[in-house]
């Protein structure tokens, strides 16, 4: 089963790489923080640099076999090796989850986190006790891995504990305070580690960054400039005919006007302002805009996904 999910890296001879991949490595290299880059993750990229990166790949693919044969087994499908194989070739077959395991990016994590909250809520009474703490394990190191993860896993224990009390639904009764713990553990890593790797006690930067990006892609920003410029509060009406169109040209573009301006240390107070003053003047923009993403994503991925 490993081995099938590691067949796109063993076929181009050398463990997926994607742009992002440098980032995460420079972080314990430099010893700085970066936009989006988790000095965690780079410190686990390094440990297996010695080795051209072959043991990030197998430990990752190893990590999703395991949490897919826990998962059988809490399931009562113990003790049907064709079965797991089967699942895995289909999953090889018909999914992205081979080119996501064998790749160096935090990625594949966000899944191996959803698979361990969901045994450490619904499974618990399954499972030995260091494999729960092996679970926790995998949470705990996948938040700091990548802050998405951090409002995923909220989300989600939110959700359950939402559900819970909605007594038509009549949902098994989730098990909370593990993957609650583990959640905030993973959540009190993030600075941790950060401190431990670059000497920076803070979290990883760029969470709105990343966000404003998006504001600026469903023409939220525009919007906000068009009626509130000239203003000599706003340094970014200097480049209101100027502004990409897309969240990468924002972000990545050396020329772009969130470089200009500092990037993410010095536009982040002007860039937190116009965010907040955006939810209060256009909160169903917002709405519609974010709910308009989150369906594209899932029904079309865009040229810079497909190339992943």
């Amino acid at each position: 089963m490993v081995l099938a999910l590691m067949a796109p890296a063993l076929w181009n001879g050398f463990p997926l790489i994607f742009p992002d991949t440098g980032g995460y490595l420079d972080r314990p290299l430099f010893g700085t923080l970066g936009l989006g880059r988790s000095a965690l993750y780079g410190l686990f990229l390094y440990a297996g640099a010695p080795f051209a990166f072959w043991p990030n790949a197998i430990a990752q693919s190893v990590l999703t076999v395991w949490l897919i044969v826990l998962t059988l087994r809490a399931n009562g499908l113990s003790g049907r090796p064709w079965l797991a194989l089967g699942i895995v070739a289909m999953l090889t077959v018909g999914t992205g989850l081979p080119w996501f395991a064998g790749q160096l990016m935090p990625d594949i994590l966000f899944p191996a986190s959803v698979l361990a909250l969901y045994l450490l809520t619904f499974r618990a009474e399954q499972l030995a006790r260091r494999e729960a703490i092996a679970l926790a394990a995998v949470i705990a190191f996948a938040i700091p891995s990548h802050m998405a993860a951090a409002g995923m896993c909220v989300a989600v224990i939110a959700a359950l504990w939402l559900l819970a009390r909605f007594k038509p639904l009549e949902l098994p009764k989730p098990r909370l305070w593990c993957a609650a713990g583990s959640v905030a553990a993973g959540i009190a890593l993030c600075p941790i580690s950060n401190l431990a790797i670059t000497g920076n006690f803070a979290f990883t930067p760029g969470g709105s960054s990343f966000l404003f990006g998006r504001l600026i892609k469903d023409g939220i920003v525009a919007r906000y400039l068009g009626e509130h410029c000239p203003d000599a509060s706003l340094r970014l009406c200097d480049f209101k005919a100027t502004l990409p169109e897309d969240a990468d040209g924002w972000l990545w573009d050396g020329g772009s006007p969130f470089r200009k301006l500092g990037a993410w240390t010095g536009f982040r107070s002007e860039e937190r302002a116009i965010t907040r003053a955006t939810l209060e003047r256009y909160p169903l923009m917002h709405a519609s805009t974010a709910v308009t993403a989150a369906v594209t994503s899932v029904l079309y991925l865009p040229d810079r996904d497909r190339r992943r």
